[in-house]
């Protein structure tokens, strides 16, 4: 099997920040602050990431 999530949506990192692991990993590896620049990142990214998420599961439904 397979398992894996491009897809993101406006409150997909904020989500992921309630969960304490998530933000201090993120935080140790990226700053302080780490979880606000990332989720501003994602946001600017979120159109060009979900088009991305499209092709993907296009192409990957074309070797089945």
């Amino acid at each position: 099997g397979i398992q894996f999530h491009i897809e993101i949506k406006d409150t997909t990192v904020s989500k992921w920040g309630c969960v304490p692991e998530y933000k201090n990993a993120l935080e140790d590896q990226l700053g302080e602050d780490a979880l606000k620049k990332f989720d501003q990142a994602a946001k600017n990214n979120m159109k060009d990431m979900n088009n991305y998420s499209k092709i993907l599961y296009n192409n990957f439904k074309m070797l089945l």
